[in-house]
């Protein structure tokens, strides 16, 4: 584990491992190095149902703890069962490596596993990790040195051993498991067992062999108790003669040191993964390791690779969005939809080498608690109340609230834009200001003494003259003082002179105001121009905002303590049965039909920005942010492979490609708003003044045909049928008169 660096572990023991009785100095161990293990203890045997539910159990708390290191201390029988119920829980993945202690582990239980991409260490008396047969046994019995101290037999010569008196030649008894020979079967002929042995049986192989030249030896020397030699290191001087005991046996070369231990014993480290096996390393009893692990190295397989999986999707715009003409077109399942997600799942099928099938709803939490469904294509915020019911992956994208309305819009409906500065009730009296004014020009010039009427009775002034201010000129004049050009005919009398002067300075209040409301309807900066922030929002107090109620910006409003937050909770919280909707479609539509400001999640932005040139995103940025995730099922292995690869895939710019293709904010199919948004006037806002310019043009035709008319068919005083007199010879400067 130390040459692994591994800080952390997940320990599965039972009493019958030859490891059991290190599990305390384990312990101690850990302690020092600050590790963490976690130790469960297994059945010994997997031979009923309550064993396997044991088993699923403990393996169960393996996956949910989400460990992928894992030691395994048992005995050969339960290796089997765990390894298998381990490869159904998705336990045996690229990402996860074991350490089996047993050494009678050995290729052929790995087989089964090799297409997983699990990495398994494995532990071996034998270099080769191939134990042998009792053939092996039979010639090691022929041709290796004798166990007796001292003593060669030269190869070749069959070795016999003397358990009775000297010279006699002695069967053994078979012991199950050990790969003896039967009753009355010489041991020269073990060469025909072909079967392998396990290590334990190689071991007392050796046992034996020693223990029977000790025995022939104690009984030669007389030596009483000769078992005494075996009971510890207070014995040591009665086992002396163990120490000369040296020859190559079934386990190896076989030694001893002085106290009876055996010595130069080698525990060779091997490594499985992929159906290949190779050593690694080995251990000696010194305690030194030395390891030549490629494992670091090895390329690990995709757990997805060549899977197919069953993929739930959510329509959320833009992520997955159905196509225009999908029906149209006749489309049918993949086909039918586009979005970021669908195009970031192909990226990472095409990466991982796996295939699947989007089945299409709208119960996005039923599919991830389901568990028929691999993952689900949904942008599911990262809280920690969802940790407990579904895993999820890696960010992709920071969302958030932001704030929308519909455009504003001063304009009056019709041609008629440039009579919007006032009122239809200003207009009216303006009107009738006009000709109470023209009126009571007319009468001051009709009786008083002073104005031109009565001069020009009286001789004061030319017969001429006297007209000057009757009821059309007075109109006349009046009407071009109110548009600024200034009276053609001026009053004569201080009265007269007074209700112009008075007129005149109206006039000039009245085009003053005008032409000020109507650069300001044109130009001025709407309240869509002046909320950018939240500051702005809570300080405005003309049109009224608000959200879903349901919406976690909601409470986070309602609990604040600071501004605007805290100003904008208590309007929402007086406010609640006005600006609070019961769904976010509500409140959508609400905002599209105007007067109100949505505080809008970023779900409602593509449907803004692509598909609503009326309505506007007010807000620059986002607030009360958050990130998004692809949600999957509880324990589901395949999260740290989609983790993985969607990092690689961010590194490589493809992330950022799908968030330029999908969330690009610019309104490409509103570009006629640009030029409104910065102030420019287009024939929309002045049509209505050239339509009445045409009229006023139209009209004056109109006069001058019934004027032509009327004097062209006139009778003139002189009784010529003309409607022109002749020119008068008389006058001096030779005008021609027009009657």
């Amino acid at each position: 584990m130390e040459a692994y660096r591994w800080k952390s572990a997940y320990v599965l023991y039972n009493k019958r491992s030859e490891f059991y009785r290190c599990l305390e100095a384990m312990g101690n161990m850990v302690t020092i190095r600050r590790w963490h293990l976690w130790f469960r203890e297994v059945p010994a045997r997997v031979a009923t149902q309550a064993d396997r539910d044991s088993v699923d159990a403990i393996l169960s708390d393996v996956q949910t703890s989400r460990r992928i290191h894992i030691v395994m201390m048992t005995d050969d029988d339960v290796i089997d069962a765990i390894l298998e119920q381990a490869f159904h829980r998705m336990l045996l993945t690229s990402q996860s490596h074991w350490i089996i202690t047993n050494f009678d582990a050995h290729k052929k239980q790995l087989d089964s596993f090799r297409h997983s991409g699990a990495r398994f260490t494995l532990l071996s008396l034998f270099p080769d990790k191939s134990t042998p047969g009792s053939s092996d046994l039979a010639l090691t019995g022929r041709n290796r040195s004798t166990p007796h101290r001292n003593q060669t037999v030269p190869d070749g010569t069959p070795n016999r051993l003397d358990l009775g008196r000297t010279g006699e030649k002695t069967s053994m008894t078979e012991l199950d498991g050990f790969g003896f020979s039967k009753p009355g079967q010489n041991l020269t002929r073990l060469d025909r067992c072909r079967d392998p042995l396990s290590n334990a049986a190689l071991l007392a192989r050796d046992s034996v062999s020693i223990l029977a030249d000790l025995l022939s030896s104690s009984e030669e020397q007389k030596t009483s108790r000769p078992f005494e030699a075996w009971q510890g290191q207070e014995n040591c001087s009665q086992i002396n003669q163990s120490s000369e005991v040296k020859f190559r046996g079934a386990s190896g070369d076989v030694s001893f040191d002085g106290c009876g231990k055996r010595t130069d014993v080698n525990i060779y480290i091997h490594e499985y993964s992929d159906g290949m096996e190779k050593e690694v390393g080995s251990w000696k009893t010194d305690g030194a390791v030395d390891m030549n692990s490629t494992i670091g190295y090895v390329e690990m397989n995709s757990l997805l690779g060549g899977r197919h999986l069953q993929v739930y999707g959510y329509l959320s715009k833009p992520f997955i969005i159905k196509k225009k003409h999908a029906n149209a077109e006749g489309l049918t399942g993949r086909d039918r939809y586009e979005g970021f997600m669908l195009d970031m799942t192909d990226m990472l099928a095409a990466r991982l080498n796996f295939t699947w099938n989007l089945t299409m709803g709208t119960d996005y939490k039923g599919a991830i608690t389901s568990g028929k469904y691999d993952f689900v294509l949904f942008p599911m915020s990262i809280r920690s109340r969802r940790m407990k019911t579904m895993q999820l992956s890696i960010p992709l994208r920071t969302r958030g609230y932001f704030l929308t309305m519909k455009k504003s819009d001063r304009r009056l409906p019709g041609m008629f834009q440039f009579m919007a500065p006032f009122s239809k009730r200003v207009w009216l009296c303006f009107v009738a200001a006009i000709v109470s004014v023209s009126l009571v020009l007319a009468a001051n010039n009709r009786y008083n003494p002073n104005e031109w009427g009565i001069a020009a009775a009286r001789g004061a002034v030319s017969q001429d003259q006297a007209n000057n201010l009757n009821l059309p000129n007075s109109l006349w004049s009046t009407w071009g003082a109110a548009v600024g050009q200034g009276p053609e005919f001026l009053p004569r009398s201080y009265a007269g002179r007074v209700a112009a002067g008075t007129w005149w300075f109206f006039v000039l209040v009245a085009i003053a105001s005008y032409t000020a409301n109507l650069a300001a309807f044109l130009s001025q900066a709407s309240v869509q121009q002046e909320i950018k922030t939240l500051f702005d929002l809570a300080e405005q107090e003309d049109v009224p905002y608000g959200t879903y109620k349901h919406y976690s910006i909601v409470s986070f409003f309602k609990k604040s303590k600071e501004e605007p937050y805290k100003t904008i909770g208590r309007y929402l919280t007086e406010n609640a049965d006005q600006v609070l909707t019961a769904d976010s479609r509500q409140a959508m539509d609400r905002a599209i039909k105007g007067d109100y400001i949505f505080i809008s999640p970023t779900t409602y932005e593509y449907e803004i920005l692509k598909e609503r040139c009326d309505m506007v995103i007010l807000s620059s940025d986002y607030f009360f942010k958050f990130q998004v995730a692809l949600p999957f099922p509880l324990e589901s292995p395949y999260v740290p492979e989609v983790n993985l690869a969607l990092m690689h895939m961010a590194q490589d710019g493809e992330m950022d490609l799908l968030e330029n293709r999908w969330f690009n904010k610019k309104k490409d199919h509103c570009k006629s708003d640009k030029a409104k948004s910065q102030g420019v006037l287009g024939m929309d806002n002045f049509g209505g003044l050239f339509y009445f310019l045409v009229m006023g043009m139209g009209g004056a035709m109109v006069v001058f045909f019934v004027e032509w008319i009327w004097f062209m068919f006139q009778r003139p005083a002189d009784g010529s049928n003309s409607a022109y007199s002749q020119p008068n010879k008389n006058n001096k400067n030779n005008n021609t008169a027009v009657v």
